[in-house]
């Protein structure tokens, strides 16, 4: 009689473990983080291949997935691209009362726009970034490379009185805005340095160069400079004579007069004999 129920109550835990197991996730567990944004296929394995209903579900959200049969299981497909509201949120799939989930875990990292600079100093580099969670002091960094294969580094610092100040800016953060800054004012043969900025999250980490703004030289468009003069010199000779012949033709008309359609000529006064 005992060996019956102790034999019926590990039949009954067996199946019931069974049940609970059945379905889980494949190659991901726990706490996964993704990328805002991006596409991502999840799937769950069912080893219960008896018919049910299969669902997903994220936070109180319900989904539907595709369904791939294998030999002894069912693989349920799910194409996901996250949210930032989908942050700390469960994710789970679903076979009528059994399930398996995960705690997501989003970020976003991304560039809005990135500045040219001056090679006059002081100057200034800027870019902004599109970021959640806001971004570590760390994981933000400047590089100047020289030719010579040196380098230096410089993360955003409360010293604003050095000649290379690094800074975010969180004015907009509401909107996961950031701006990084990186202020020159002194600094030796700028045009020979090579300039770059990290940025690095929980799952993503980005290098973005900057380039100088372009110089605008006379001889690159085809004329020597000193043609460029003369050019110059003409013009205004030009201008001159324009103007010139402006006053002369002004002058003429106020020298006449105008009488019911005829033109007098005013006669030159002569001299009065006493």
């Amino acid at each position: 009689m005992r060996n019956s129920l102790w034999r019926d109550f590990s039949l009954f835990i067996c199946i019931t473990i069974h049940q609970v197991y059945s379905i889980e996730f494949v190659d991901i567990y726990g706490s996964v983080t993704y990328t805002a944004g991006n596409n991502y296929t999840l799937k769950c394995e069912e080893t219960d291949t008896s018919p049910g209903n299969y669902y997903w579900k994220i936070g109180d959200r319900n989904y539907t997935g595709r369904l791939e049969a294998t030999d002894d299981s069912v693989l349920m497909v799910f194409e996901f691209m996250p949210t930032l509201q989908d942050n700390e949120k469960e994710l789970g799939c679903y076979k009528d009362g059994n399930y398996d989930s995960i705690n997501l875990i989003i970020v976003k990292q991304e560039l809005i726009s990135r500045s040219t600079y001056s090679l006059e100093l002081p100057t200034i580099l800027e870019a902004v970034f599109n970021m959640s969670p806001p971004p570590k002091e760390e994981n933000v960094f400047w590089e100047i490379n020289s030719d010579d294969g040196s380098r230096q580094t410089f993360h955003p610092t409360e010293n604003m009185k050095a000649d290379i100040v690094a800074s975010i800016d969180s004015k907009n953060a509401a909107y996961n805005e950031y701006k990084m800054k990186l202020e020159i004012r002194k600094i030796d043969d700028l045009k020979s340095k090579n300039i770059s900025l990290t940025v690095e999250t929980s799952n993503h980490k980005e290098t973005i160069f900057f380039q100088p703004k372009p110089e605008i030289k006379i001889a690159e468009l085809g004329f020597p400079s000193w043609m460029w003069i003369l050019i110059i010199l003409l013009c205004l000779v030009f201008i001159f004579i324009i103007g010139l012949i402006a006053y002369l033709i002004c002058r003429k008309k106020n020298d006449s007069k105008t009488n019911n359609g005829k033109e007098y000529i005013k006669a030159p006064v002569q001299d009065q004999q006493v």
